[in-house]
């Protein structure tokens, strides 16, 4: 007799929870976003398209559901047929421009259960977004800088924070030189939250360093890149 596995069915990981469900079934349900694609992007975005790329799990057929916001009106493109393991790509039509999209990507993949019985399952992806073109963008407003220099002397760590006014995508660029040199990428700000912290490792106490800070808006409108000017702190 074989052996089922866990939150297993016919060897596709079940759904556990979703953007905007949650499943737990044992039988021929939904399956866990996590194994069924993989290489998720977007490309040749305009201000009314946008191409959704992935590589699926499993073959079967697949489409995107996309919208503004969550919680709103989805729309769903027309179902294509995939490959397991083979690129595919989707065209979304008809968006409007300047205009932030969250979509997930799902897939109705064939499988045989542990009886012969021929089912279909529903995978679904993670959630992910994009901004069409079109209309004015605005840089996000970098503001309230501060340095943390903590450490021995031989090993310091300072750490770079400062406010913007949206959510944005940070980094910040070092080095001895206002050539800087090197980058570090801002790794706790969630998403949804304003403001950046960068922290920069493996200091010499006692000498200067040269910083900037980079934030990028996360929405459209906000969408430019903002940088502050060359600054120095003692380590």
């Amino acid at each position: 007799m074989p052996t089922q596995v866990p939150g297993v069915q016919d060897g596709i990981p079940l759904f556990r929870s979703y953007g905007w469900h949650t499943y737990n079934w044992a039988n021929y349900g939904p399956v866990y976003s996590g194994a069924s694609f993989s290489a998720v992007s977007e490309s040749n975005i305009t201000g009314t398209t946008a191409q959704v790329n992935f590589t699926p799990a499993f073959s079967g057929q697949a489409r995107v559901d996309f919208g503004v916001g969550r919680g709103n009106a989805r729309r769903s493109s027309p179902l294509v047929a995939v490959t397991s393991g083979t690129p595919a790509s989707i065209t979304l039509t008809g968006l409007d421009p300047a205009t932030l999209y969250t979509f997930i990507i799902l897939e109705y993949a064939q499988t045989t259960d542990q009886t012969g019985y021929n089912l279909i399952q529903t995978g679904y992806s993670d959630q992910f977004a994009f901004s069409t073109t079109g209309g004015s963008q605005n840089a996000p407003v970098i503001s309230n800088v501060a340095v943390s220099v903590s450490g021995p002397a031989a090993n310091r760590t300072a750490t770079l924070t400062w406010s913007t006014n949206v959510p944005c995508i940070n980094k910040a660029n070092y080095g001895a030189t206002a050539s800087y040199g090197s980058t570090r990428n801002d790794t706790t700000t969630p998403p949804n939250a304003n403001g950046g912290t960068v922290t920069l490792p493996k200091l010499t106490g006692g000498n200067t360093y040269h910083y900037q800070c980079v934030s990028t808006g996360r929405s459209y409108p906000n969408g430019l890149t903002a940088t502050t000017t060359d600054a120095t702190f003692v380590a």
